[in-house]
């Protein structure tokens, strides 16, 4: 397990997995590829350049950016239709 991943990493994994469709783009017809999906967690692991950052902690990463999204996105929505305030949810 790798220590927390510092913002420029976060960026750089970013951009790493959308270059890599078939892991996300569920109209893809490599989304359902296991070999193609795994040698894309490969090319993360490499690419990311970072001493025992595995396939689990690449899909653990995965897991967590996604949660913290639609937990952002959750918070902006109660903030939207919340008649107690009148301020809206702004994301860093």
């Amino acid at each position: 397990m790798v220590k927390k991943l510092s913002e420029d990493q976060i960026l750089k994994f970013v951009s790493l997995y959308r270059e890599n469709t078939c892991l996300w783009d569920i109209s893809s017809e490599d989304y359902k590829n296991k070999p193609m999906r795994q040698s894309a967690l490969q090319k993360l692991c490499i690419g990311m350049e970072i001493e025992g950052f595995t396939v689990e902690d690449v899909k653990n990463k995965i897991k967590s950016i996604r949660s913290t999204y639609y937990l952002e996105l959750d918070k902006i929505k109660k903030s939207s239709t919340s008649d107690a305030s009148g301020n809206v949810y702004q994301s860093k």
